[in-house]
C-alpha cells in the first residue's frame, strides 16, 4: 500500500481539492504536500535530509485520505460522495489541530 501513496500526482491533488475546499481547507493541504523533508534516524545518528516531492506523505494520518480522494476524483459521475468524504476528512483535521492546540 505505501508504494500507492507515492503514485498520487501533488499538482492533481491540489488542482482537485480546490473544487470542494474553502481557501483555508486548502491551505493545510498545500503546507502538508509541499516539497517536505525527511530525515533517518537511527539512535543519536541522523541520515541525509531528502527532499520529497511526490505522492504523500507516509506515516501522516491525512495520506490515505488524500490517496482514496484522488482515487474517487478520477470518476466525475461521483462527485456528492468526494463532497462528503472531503467534508469528514477537514472535521477530522480541524479536530485534531485543535486538539493539538490544547
Amino acid at each position: 500500500m505505501s508504494k500507492a501513496f507515492d503514485t498520487v500526482k501533488r499538482a492533481t491533488l491540489i488542482q482537485d481539492l480546490k473544487e470542494v475546499l474553502a481557501e483555508d481547507e486548502l491551505r493545510i493541504f498545500y503546507i502538508l504536500l509541499k516539497d517536505g523533508q525527511i530525515q533517518v534516524r537511527c539512535r543519536e545518528e541522523y541520515g541525509e535530509k531528502i527532499t520529497t516531492n511526490i505522492g504523500t506523505p507516509q506515516g501522516d494520518c491525512a495520506s490515505a485520505f488524500l490517496f482514496f480522494f484522488q482515487l474517487l476524483c478520477r470518476d466525475p459521475l461521483d462527485h456528492y460522495r468526494i463532497i462528503a468524504f472531503i467534508l469528514y476528512l477537514a472535521k477530522s483535521l480541524q479536530d485534531q489541530i485543535t486538539e493539538h492546540e490544547k
